[in-house]
């Protein structure tokens, strides 16, 4: 799925965050909030 939506989603950037699973937030919730966070203030960038 990563593939299809770095095809079609210029933007879309895949992050594969060490040592998480299908329940990334419960594996890691710092760094997928931070890593959620980032997106979000690049997003809002002019």
């Amino acid at each position: 799925m990563a593939d299809l939506a770095r095809e079609r989603i210029a933007q879309a950037e895949h992050v594969t965050p060490p040592g998480c699973g299908h329940m990334s937030m419960s594996d890691d919730p710092a760094l997928i909030t931070s890593v959620t966070l980032d997106t979000i203030a690049a997003a809002a960038k002019p």
